[in-house]
């Protein structure tokens, strides 16, 4: 243990005597003394002039500002020049319908919804279906998948909208979980 005290000591002695203060390095060159200061040998480049002051006076405004009440429309005529190409608008409308075309024909995205029963008793299912259709007045779907039959509750696109249904239904259904599932753009649209 003494060992080591001593050990300590002489390493703290030695980061001591290695961090005082240094003098400025100089050294005699055959050119001369060295300095740490290298600006001497940095390129010099002409000053940038600085740019003419213009004044603005009123001869020098070509048109007057438009004021206007906030409230009133204000129209602007713009030349033929100034337009946008007809062919231009042309290609954005057939662009535009053919995005429209394709989201008719989109039956169902990727959303979430809140799996409350999935069991082989049909009667079990039924009657879990009905009691959330009537004491918690949320839209409650059952379906068989083979073996099972499954309640699901709600259409969500957001998981925060599921949660907030999912609190509800945890009081009384403990077993009900939130799960990914395809949601029908139809029937979310209808609620």
């Amino acid at each position: 243990m003494k060992n080591l005290q001593q050990l300590f000591l002489l390493g703290f002695c030695a980061i001591i005597t290695a961090c005082g203060t240094t003098k400025p390095i100089t050294t005699n060159t055959n050119s001369g003394v060295y300095d740490e200061n290298l600006g001497s040998y940095l390129k010099k480049y002409a000053e940038v002039p600085a740019p003419e002051k213009v004044k603005i006076t009123q001869e020098s405004i070509t048109q007057k500002p438009i004021r206007q009440p906030v409230n009133q429309v204000v129209t602007i005529k713009k030349t033929t020049a100034e337009l946008p190409n007809r062919h231009d608008n042309v290609q954005m409308d057939t662009l535009m319908s053919a995005l429209y075309e394709f989201n008719k024909t989109v039956k169902s995205v990727q959303g979430y919804r809140i799996s409350v029963y999935s069991g082989s008793d049909r009667q079990e299912a039924q009657k879990i279906e009905n009691n959330i259709e009537r004491n918690l007045q949320e839209r409650a779907d059952m379906s068989y998948d083979k073996p099972n039959f499954r309640v699901r509750v709600g259409s969500f696109i957001q998981r925060l909208e599921a949660y907030k249904t999912y609190k509800k239904l945890h009081k009384v259904y403990p077993n009900a979980i939130i799960v990914l599932d395809k949601i029908n753009i139809d029937a979310r649209r209808k609620r």
